[in-house]
């Protein structure tokens, strides 16, 4: 994981764009982590607490995509054909487009 010493606040500098992008395995295991409410998780980019994740999907089935993305370097990371559990932030399609979720972020 990254040291959060390292990153600078200037988040157009080259030295957070450089970064080896993490594993899948590194984002879903902070997205288990956020779904079992552990507080402060941090991200695997940058390694700030902010992280947040909503699932995208059906209405009825709560089957679609979810997204865990991180509020301080906008990097993130998404899952195809994932069941939104119950209690998860979720939103269906049409209205996932007119709240513009997911944010925009570089896909790691």
């Amino acid at each position: 994981m990254p040291d959060p010493g390292d990153v600078t606040d200037d988040l157009g500098g080259d030295e957070l764009a450089d970064r080896a992008s993490p594993p899948s395995g590194e984002w879903l295991a902070a997205l288990g982590a956020l779904l079992r409410d552990v507080p402060g998780v941090a991200c695997p980019v940058c390694a700030s607490p902010d992280l947040r994740h909503v699932f995208v999907g059906e209405a009825g089935t709560r089957i679609g995509f979810v997204t865990i993305w991180s509020e301080h370097c906008r990097r993130g990371f998404w899952f195809s054909r994932a069941r939104a559990p119950a209690g998860a932030p979720f939103c269906s399609f049409a209205d996932a487009e007119r709240q513009g979720l997911p944010p925009s972020f570089v896909v790691q």
